[in-house]
């Protein structure tokens, strides 16, 4: 959230959010929620946790799907926190391109 600038046009009473692109920071393993046959009995929990971590940023480093999501969500959550006191002050809250709508 700290990255997000705004555009404000005071002429045309617009106000246009410029996102920052989604990064994947961190990974988290619920080894509560581990359910898995083990290829090599001797390894300990840690090592298959970590091995789960690398994994799981693979994939989603590999699937589009979860950067566009996360911006969806994020434009969203701007569009529902300032709308209100955009249009109490007269001003619209426009987007620069599709994709970002």
């Amino acid at each position: 959230m700290q990255s997000i600038t705004f555009d404000i046009n005071e002429k045309s009473k617009t106000v246009t959010p410029k996102l920052p692109e989604p990064t994947i920071i961190n990974t988290i393993i619920d080894s509560s929620s581990l359910d898995f046959f083990e290829a090599n009995p001797s390894m300990e929990i840690d090592e298959v946790i970590s091995l789960c971590k690398k994994d799981a940023l693979r994939e989603t480093k590999a699937n589009g799907n979860i950067t566009r999501v996360a911006k969806e969500n994020l434009r969203n959550t701007i569009q529902a926190l300032s709308e209100g006191i955009l249009q109490s002050k007269g001003y619209t809250l426009t987007w620069d391109n599709e994709a970002e709508q």
